[in-house]
């Protein structure tokens, strides 16, 4: 039997103890999921061969139904999306929207709206106009499409993220009129077959990363990954100082720390690097680490997202002093005035991002929908609160459906 005593049970000096060292603690709660993502069994791969046969046969088949019909019938999810002529239909001769009972095209005019850029103030009209009208058709008992529009109301496409909008819109097609059935089973089997594919990737995503780099010949790729985390520990080194010495900074001040401290630079960059094909060019990482206008654009949303949500718990706990506790510092606002404030800022910065998405740029569009689906991330999380701090229900829910819960065939 050891006679070794627990240093735990030894005494300290009263030296040892003025040279101890506090960490603060955020009290986070521990992980929901276990080690489920890295455990999992694989698919039988008899069974994935068969349904991957069935979706070539069901593309084969939707093709040849789609160019036999009207496809604006059918498709209603692509409508609401490329439905770019609707806007006169809306409006009177004078040029002002006016009174309408079509659901699908206000809705569609809704959707649409989303995609605006700096200068087009129809598309702003637009979007005031469907707005009010969408929530008084949510309400309505005689509204036809009251599950599309309530969630549109929360959650528009264009700042959704594409995978969880997928599988929340197969619940939504499948009791429709127009429900196309082999579009709908063509739906569900590739949904599922790629979140097999995700499974498998979290499961080995630590063990082949570096395999793959190696063998591909993407070394270069890594050094950028590591220059980004440099960047991003600086600034939190930055912020740690503004907390010990109760330094409350300007507004640009801090936007120039606390936009590299989310993080959103850093992940873009890293997020190329696993990425195969010709697109990813070091001329790519290269601009991406530089942080063009669309990193700035999400940075800018996720910061502003992140600080009116989740500033009073981190000032209750100990924390820099966030966006908000600046901007009512430094201007004399009231809380709400900022979050307004803030809220005009996100959907600038939103417009920033459109634009870049539309207009020729340095990188291949699949570069920029990365930054694209990093700005959706953060619309999703922090929706009413912030559920990345605290995971609740709506993002247990979340991350149940992209990554557990297969969709019942």
């Amino acid at each position: 039997m050891s006679t070794q005593v627990s240093q735990e049970v030894v005494p300290k000096t009263l030296q040892a103890r003025a040279n101890e060292i506090i960490r603060r603690t955020a009290n986070y709660h521990p992980s929901i999921w276990g080690d489920q993502f890295i455990s999992r069994l694989p698919k039988d791969k008899v069974q994935e061969a068969i349904e991957l046969q069935e979706i070539e046969k069901l593309r084969e088949q939707f093709k040849r139904e789609l160019l036999a019909s009207n496809s604006s019938q059918k498709l209603d999810l692509i409508d609401a999306i490329q439905r770019l002529d609707v806007f006169n239909k809306f409006k009177d001769d004078k040029g002002y929207f006016n009174q309408s009972n079509d659901v699908r095209g206000i809705l569609g005019l809704y959707e649409a709206a989303h995609l605006a850029v700096h200068g087009e103030d129809i598309l702003d009209e637009a979007l005031a106009f469907t707005t009010i009208h969408l929530k008084s058709m949510a309400t309505s008992p005689n509204c036809p499409l009251t599950a599309k529009v309530s969630h549109a109301l929360k959650q528009p496409i264009r700042r959704g993220v594409p995978r969880l909008e997928s599988r929340r819109y197969i619940s939504i097609y499948q009791d429709e009129p127009s429900c196309n059935k082999t579009l709908l089973r063509l739906a569900k089997l590739n949904f599922n077959l790629v979140q097999e594919l995700h499974k498998e990737e979290l499961s080995e995503i630590t063990s082949e990363i570096e395999e793959k780099v190696a063998k591909e010949g993407w070394s270069y790729r890594v050094h950028f990954g590591k220059e980004a985390m440099k960047v991003q520990v600086r600034a939190y080194f930055n912020e740690a100082k503004w907390f010990h010495e109760n330094h409350i900074p300007t507004m640009e001040e801090y936007m120039q720390v606390a936009l590299e401290t989310t993080g959103y630079s850093m992940l873009a960059t890293v997020s190329f690097i696993g990425m195969a094909g010709d697109m990813v060019t070091e001329q790519a990482f290269d601009w991406v680490f530089n942080r063009p206008k669309i990193v700035r654009a999400s940075e800018t949303i996720c910061r502003l997202v992140d600080d009116v949500r989740s500033h009073k718990f981190e000032q209750e706990r100990g924390h820099a002093a966030s966006g908000v506790e600046c901007y009512i510092r430094h201007y004399g606002l009231s809380e709400q005035e900022v979050y307004k404030e803030f809220h005009m800022q996100v959907v600038n910065a939103w417009k920033d991002i459109n634009e870049e998405c539309l207009k020729p740029t340095a990188v291949p569009m699949p570069l920029l929908e990365r930054i694209l689906n990093l700005s959706r991330v953060i619309d999703v999380i922090y929706k009413e609160e912030d559920e990345y701090t605290h995971v609740g229900e709506v993002m247990i829910n979340n991350i149940a459906s992209l990554l557990i819960d297969s969709v019942p065939i």
